[in-house]
């Protein structure tokens, strides 16, 4: 029908075809013509993209949409193969894919981005279009979780290091790497410190109780995201505080201590034990656990030796000893009170006493007394240095015990030589005198007596009503002193016999009767034997008394 038929995908340009009609009627009644057609481009339109509404993480990163997927070619959504993509400008962290995506790198910071790009139509290579994308680059959520270590506590005595803090903070969803965040403290209380790597370290020495910190961490790539938590930190101090209070029994015998331990820390201790050398005690179970500020009490009864009395006290510590809920041991050496490790000193009543008992027996012939000393130590407290002093006996200060023990008792015998005095009064009076020094100082002293509780002076009778002195020398030098064989007492007695004989058994003298007047007349000196017959009366029989007689014509 003579139309002109451009087919589809015909480039731009102009055409010329050439044509012949001959007349049917006539077939070589022909002519030839020309057609001239212009094709024209199609239109090509590159629509800008904007992806504002579908966020980016720039943490991850991701892929858009294509940016070929509204642009038009010849008025409708091109195909992606009837053009040629190029990118004309790309910002850093961002690059345009082959099929027309933009990929975003993980790691992008957050920001607001826009690409330019061209498209070209194949069939027509100069038929462009330029147009832009714009992407927006979120930040990554970021979560600072707040930390409880108060499940477990450090011990404030010797300090310690929490875990990081950063071991449950969230980036992007996930737990966050360490070197992805920058940390500050924000609120930091004495005693505590935060670490470059989280951790908190606990000074030691730092106080019981429980402490809070705040610190911030910001994302490294986009440094104004940020988030602020807590971690609370719970310090222990295991203490403990034993008090020892003493009291004597009434009797004296005993005392009894008492212990009162108190969990004076923050914690709950465990094996509470007491030691005491003292006492005998080791490793004594107070209590299996005990709470803070809790107490428990021990009493333990001390049977007081003499040592202990010589001392006039006991002086002695205690200690106490328990766990804390981290195995360290806690100690303490028992004081008058919780703030002190006074030792706990016990007064005990000394009472020095010593008594001097002294008894006398009479020799049959009244020429010596037999004096015995019963020294005994009546107080509570050893006595040292026991000496005795008896003018009469002629001792003075003489040493008789070195230490005496309380209940204990030391005795001594003196023999005493009558003298003519003596005889005459036919008695002997006097007194003693015992000295002792207490241990630890302080003197004692005592004055004899015929028992412990008195001070009665020991009278000695020499003749129990028969007084006779018979004497054993006699000087007949006609001095005027004894110059008589005089026999004392023999005036007492009914009736006397006295007969005198030499070393050879001859008998040189002879009296009944005798009245103290014989002067050994005729006699040389030497030594001499009598026989003296006494009786009482008329219904007693005869005694009897032998003995020597010196008898010296000169005398000193």
């Amino acid at each position: 029908n003579g139309t002109v038929t451009i087919a589809a995908g015909t480039s731009a340009g102009s055409y010329t075809l050439s044509y012949r009609i001959c007349e049917n009627l006539n077939p070589g009644n022909c002519d030839m013509a020309t057609a001239t057609i212009v094709v024209s481009m199609a239109p090509i339109d590159a629509i800008d993209d904007n992806y504002t509404a579908t966020p980016v993480n720039g943490a991850s990163g991701g892929v858009t949409a294509s940016v070929l997927g509204n642009d038009l070619l010849n008025g409708g959504i091109l195909s992606p193969s009837a053009v040629t993509l190029t990118a004309v400008s790309v910002p850093s962290g961002l690059s345009l894919n082959a099929d027309g995506t933009v990929t975003i790198a993980a790691g992008t910071a957050a920001g607001s981005y826009t690409l330019s790009y061209r498209i070209c139509e194949n069939l027509n290579p100069g038929n462009c279009d330029m147009a832009t994308a714009t992407i927006v680059v979120s930040m990554a959520p970021i979560d600072a979780i707040d930390n409880d270590y108060t499940a477990t506590p450090v011990n404030g005595a010797s300090g310690g290091v929490t875990a990081s803090v950063l071991g449950n903070d969230l980036l992007n969803g996930v737990i966050l790497s360490p070197s992805a965040v920058t940390l500050t403290a924000v609120s930091v209380p004495s005693g505590l410190s935060l670490n470059a790597n989280g951790t908190v370290s606990i000074a030691a020495g730092t106080a019981a109780g429980s402490y809070t910190l705040s610190y911030r961490i910001c994302e490294n790539l986009n440094s104004g995201n940020c988030d602020i938590a807590e971690a609370t930190v719970f310090v222990i101090v295991p203490s403990i505080a034993l008090v020892k209070t003493a009291a004597v029994s009434s009797d004296g015998m005993r005392i009894a201590y008492s212990f009162v331990v108190t969990n004076t820390g923050n914690v709950t201790l465990s094996n509470v034990v007491l030691n005491d050398p003292r006492l005998g005690v080791a490793g004594r179970s107070v209590s299996a656990i005990l709470a803070p500020g809790a107490s428990s009490t021990v009493t333990i009864n001390y049977t007081i030796s003499q040592a202990d009395r010589d001392a006039k006290g006991v002086t002695n510590t205690a200690t106490v000893n328990a766990a804390s809920p981290d195995g360290i041991s806690v100690s303490d050496v028992s004081g008058t009170a919780q703030n002190n490790s006074t030792p706990t000193f016990t007064e005990i009543s000394s009472t020095p006493a010593i008594a001097l008992v002294k008894t006398a027996a009479v020799s049959p012939d009244g020429n010596s007394v037999s004096y015995n000393f019963v020294i005994t130590n009546t107080g509570n407290i050893t006595l040292n240095g026991i000496s005795l002093t008896d003018t009469k006996l002629g001792i003075s200060s003489r040493t008789i015990a070195g230490t005496l023990a309380p209940g204990q008792s030391t005795s001594i015998t003196v023999i005493y030589t009558t003298t003519a005095a003596d005889k005459t009064a036919n008695l002997v009076t006097n007194t003693a005198k015992v000295d002792a020094v207490a241990i630890g100082g302080g003197a004692v002293s005592d004055v004899s007596g015929t028992a412990q509780n008195n001070d009665n002076p020991t009278v000695v009778v020499l003749f129990d009503g028969e007084v006779l002195d018979i004497p054993s020398l006699f000087t007949p030098n006609g001095d005027g002193r004894n110059d008589r064989f005089e026999i004392r007492g023999l005036d007492q007695y009914l009736e006397n016999e006295l007969i005198i004989v030499n070393r050879w058994g001859n008998e040189v003298y002879k009296q009944s009767n005798y009245k103290n007047d014989w002067l050994g007349e005729g006699l040389n000196e030497g030594t001499y034997y009598y026989v003296l017959r006494v009786k009482k009366n008329t219904t007693s029989g005869w005694r009897t008394y032998k003995g020597y007689i010196t008898l010296l014509r000169t005398s000193n």
